[in-house]
Formats: C-alpha cells, structure tokens, sequence
C-alpha cells in the first residue's frame, strides 16, 4: 500500500524536473469555518500532515485568497455549488512512508498539492448486491448529491 507521496518520491527520484501534483481531501474544518489538521483523520491522505509542510502552507495560501472573501474556508471549499479547490505551489515532503517508520529523508522533495472538500461528508446513498451477490451498485438517493459528487 504506497500513498501518493510514496509514488510521488519514486517519480521524483527519476525526474527532478517534472512537476508533481497530489491532491487531497480536507475533512476537518474549525468553527471559523477554516481547515484544522489536528487529527490523522482530517485530511485523505492521512499522512499529509505528517510527511510534508502542506497544511501550514496551505492555510496560509487558502487565508491569502480569501482575504477580501466574506465566505469562510468551509463555506468555499464545501459550497454544493461552485465549490473551490486551492492549490498550493511547491509544498515539501521531508519525511519517508509509514513502512519505514517516517523518518527524515535525506532529500527532501516539492509537489504541488490541490486542497478540495466535500460538500457533505456523508453523501445519502444505497448499495444494491446483484442476485449473485458478486456485483455491488451504489446508488445516490438524492440527486442533487449525485450532481454535486460528479461536477467534484
């Protein structure tokens, strides 16, 4: 089970030029409506926070944009329609993967990292089971969760 940063090490070690984009998932939002990496389960991949300085420069970027915003960070980043995704230029990976136990890397590498969100984080679905029981179908129960995943 490599994480993206894992891949993106093993591309960087063979190309040092070639730009890198991760993206990630923030799930944890404070009650000022901006992105709180407190616990391992506040951003996809969980080991973001860990291995690399995205989340401090992320906030900073994220707070630059929206300086003359009257939405918060959630609002924009969770909207169901329009929502934004940031991105955040040269974002450094200084730790190795979990298999290893995270320790610093000799070379520190860059990527550049998209920060997107959910709009909800417990979309209404449904899981049908062919008669077989072999193939799984999920469907959205409301279409305008179905709308707002697709256009993500």
């Amino acid at each position: 089970d490599l994480s993206c940063l894992d891949v993106a090490g093993k591309i960087r070690s063979y190309d040092k030029e070639r730009p890198i984009v991760v993206a990630t998932e923030l799930i944890d939002f404070d009650q000022a409506g901006d992105a709180t990496f407190t616990k391992p389960t506040s951003i996809k991949p969980h080991c973001i926070a860990l291995r690399s300085d995205f989340c401090n420069r992320f906030c900073e970027e994220a707070k630059f944009s929206l300086r003359a915003a009257s939405a918060t960070m959630k609002q924009r980043l969770c909207g169901q329609k329009d929502p934004y995704a940031f991105f955040s230029h040269n974002a450094t990976c200084f730790r190795g993967s979990q298999e290893e136990g995270y320790p610093f890397l000799q070379e520190p590498f860059n990527v550049h990292m998209i920060g997107a969100a959910l709009w909800t984080a417990r979309p209404r679905i449904q899981n049908f089971k062919s008669r077989e029981g072999k193939e799984r179908t999920t469907l959205y129960l409301h279409k305008e969760d179905e709308e707002v995943y697709n256009k993500r």
